[in-house]
């Protein structure tokens, strides 16, 4: 992101979140045909989705002010 590096967190953050989501899929497909696996991945992705929902309260924190920077900047410009 050479335009915007002040965001260069957010995507590696985006980066890994959707490389998970895409691992997860996969592997719940091969797995299909094993209904205790598949339940456990079924469990495993709930945690996941929680762990990632109160991982964005930092994230909302950190960009919530940097947001707030950029469209002063703006105003000013204009």
């Amino acid at each position: 992101m050479p335009s915007h590096p002040e965001l260069k967190d957010v995507a590696g953050y985006g980066r890994f979140l959707l490389y998970l989501i895409f691992l997860l899929i996969a592997i719940a497909i091969i797995v299909q045909p094993f209904t205790n696996v598949t339940n456990i991945i079924y469990a495993f992705s709930w945690g996941l989705a929680i762990a990632f929902a109160l991982a964005v309260i930092p994230l909302a924190y950190l960009l919530v002010p940097l947001a707030y920077l950029l469209v002063k900047r703006i105003a000013k410009e204009i």
